[in-house]
């Protein structure tokens, strides 16, 4: 990525991903998009937060944001009052329609060239495997799939 990127954390989980995201290099800001702030079994942002104290940052540093909405409706938020972004992980709703849901409304916030990660590409999700091949393979550079690691990345330049 380059220097000064902006990277954008789609589902809170465990809060280990928004931790990378903190922690590296080139980016210079970073935000997560969860729909739950507390009580949920998958994560939450709340989650993230004790994450990151574990982690030394107490608090959370002023280069993360967290955003606190479904994600599919910040992505459409964004595309209207944010500028585009670098990087984008999605790891939120895994259901055919949530992860389709999230990849139309994050894509058109992604830089020309900026890379898009989907996490949990493998034989336990179908629906984010379905939603995957069917908006990002064959249309968007792949360039990273993990059979077991069940990641797939794509850079936003579209096959020639």
């Amino acid at each position: 990525m380059p220097p000064k990127s902006v990277a954008v954390n789609i589902g809170a989980g465990c809060g280990t991903s928004g931790l990378c995201m903190v922690e590296a290099e080139n980016i210079a800001h970073s935000y997560t998009v969860d729909y739950c702030e507390k009580d949920n079994k998958e994560g939450n942002l709340d989650w993230e937060r004790k994450s990151m104290v574990v982690a030394g940052y107490d608090p959370i540093p002023p280069a993360h944001t967290q955003i606190l909405s479904d994600s599919a409706e910040a992505g459409h938020k964004w595309a209207v009052e944010g500028d585009k972004v670098d990087f984008i992980f999605v790891d939120a709703g895994h259901s055919y329609e949530q992860c389709r849901d999230d990849i139309l409304a994050w894509l058109p916030n992604l830089k020309e060239g900026g890379l898009m990660v989907v996490h949990d590409y493998y034989g336990n999700f179908p629906g984010v495997i379905r939603a995957v091949n069917e908006l990002l393979l064959g249309q968007k550079v792949c360039i990273e799939r993990q059979a077991e690691g069940s990641l797939i990345a794509f850079y936003n330049t579209a096959l020639t």
